[in-house]
């Protein structure tokens, strides 16, 4: 049998939301959350990713994502503006998230054991990320993230 994947840790949760800075509001009041990364991204990077999820083609896919602490651990809150809304999955969570050390390993694991990647990894803001699904369809991010 082929090696598991090499994962390190656990990383963050993915929290689709349609209103940021209401989704902020709350998080911050109400749970502590306290930002750490707060950025647009867009571009071919974005088209990728989301086109995986979709299983078709995204094209002037924008984000704003915020990735904060909770209780210690981390959480993206990630408001996503495309042409075609309904292409997107509905608000909640969105992926969780798992951290390996290089994402390019981690895909060819992934190649080996059988499993289908959305896409191969994408480098975003300094972090390289794909996804796989489990037997049910929930989506799992593999991150490697950057070096600071």
């Amino acid at each position: 049998m082929a090696k598991a994947i090499p994962i390190v840790a656990w990383d963050h949760i993915v929290v689709r939301v349609t209103d940021l800075e209401r989704s902020l509001q709350f998080y911050k009041e109400h749970l502590g959350f306290e930002p750490v990364v707060d950025v647009e991204i867009g571009g071919e990077q974005l088209s990728k990713i989301l086109s995986g999820h979709a299983g078709s083609e995204i094209r002037g896919a924008k984000a704003r994502l915020v990735l904060g602490k909770v209780g210690g651990q981390l959480v993206e809150l990630i408001n996503y503006t495309v042409p075609d809304d309904s292409l997107l999955p509905p608000p909640g969570i969105g992926a969780f998230t798992l951290r390996v050390t290089d994402a390019g390993e981690a895909y060819a694991a992934c190649q080996e054991r059988g499993l289908r990647p959305e896409t191969p990894p994408v480098e975003i803001e300094g972090s390289r990320q794909f996804f796989i699904r489990d037997p049910d369809g929930i989506s799992i991010e593999l991150t490697q993230p950057p070096k600071y």
